[in-house]
């Protein structure tokens, strides 16, 4: 009885095992017919494989995959802090300056200014009959704000191009960088601001390094446009100091500026927190 119950035992196991082994003949012979397929080009993988056009797009979709990467997480950054002091008009503008440098010839400048100006005036005109039928009031609201620069910057050697807005308006403009006694000296031209005066706004200005991250600076403001004081009648309105008088027109400027890029922001970072760290000990 033991001896007839080993053997069916073994009857049925051979059974189970020629069955999986039936199976996997199909698999393989599956296997190869998908393997022939693709040797043949046929089917999306077949081409994928065997053709090297798309082969050769894939590996130029990595690559600008990488590239696009690198560029989003990679950029070389420098901060600018400046303040511009006008001497006509005895008032001063401070702006904050970003520029992110996607390639080491082309770059985006973003900028803020706070200055006496405010913002762009909206003027409206307003009738007024009880004058003259005929008479017509022109209203000019300036709100103490911010402007904004965003600027794309292509560089050709010493010489950048750069375009878009420049203080909330269009504007172009164009920097030569030089060296002189070892030392980097900037020379800025900017043409923007076509509404508010007769003529667009020509601003010039030369920055000079006097040590590493501090450089001097000076240039004229409204080149083209002859100094102009126009006096504002606040009326019962509280109105900021400056605009008593509003100086607009040609101006000569000087000031200073600091100007890091993301390693020395890190390495000031770093001593920084070093430094608050050890004082909370």
């Amino acid at each position: 009885a033991l001896v007839q119950t080993a053997k069916k035992e073994l009857t049925d196991t051979g059974t189970a095992l020629r069955a999986k082994l039936d199976k996997l003949d199909g698999v393989i012979a599956n296997t190869e017919s998908i393997t022939d397929k693709i040797d043949d080009d046929k089917g999306t993988l077949g081409r994928l494989v065997n053709d090297p056009t798309i082969a050769d797009n894939v590996e130029q979709i990595t690559e600008d995959a990488k590239g696009f990467l690198g560029t989003l997480f990679g950029l070389k950054t420098y901060v600018g802090l400046r303040s511009e002091y006008n001497v006509i008009s005895s008032l001063a503008r401070h702006y904050i300056s970003v520029e992110l440098h996607t390639r080491p010839d082309k770059y985006y400048l973003i900028e803020i200014e706070k200055g006496p100006r405010g913002n762009y005036p909206e003027v409206t005109l307003v009738h007024d009959p009880t004058v003259d039928p005929d008479n017509w009031i022109r209203k000019s609201v300036i709100h103490d704000s911010i402007r904004f620069t965003f600027q794309f910057a292509k560089r050709f050697g010493d010489v950048t191009l750069r375009y878009g807005l420049k203080e909330s308006t269009g504007g172009i403009g164009v920097d030569y960088d030089l060296i002189m006694g070892g030392r980097a000296l900037k020379l800025q031209a900017d043409v923007f601001d076509a509404t508010f005066d007769d003529l667009p706004r020509v601003k010039l200005a030369a920055a000079f390094e006097v040590f590493r991250h501090f450089y001097i600076l000076g240039g004229v403001d409204e080149l083209l446009n002859s100094p102009e004081t126009l006096q504002i009648i606040k009326g019962t309105a509280g109105v900021p100091v400056q605009f008593d008088t509003f100086h607009y027109g040609r101006d000569y400027f000087f000031g200073a500026m600091l100007r890091f890029n993301d390693e020395d922001l890190a390495a000031l970072l770093t001593v920084g927190g070093s430094a608050v760290g050890g004082a909370a000990k």
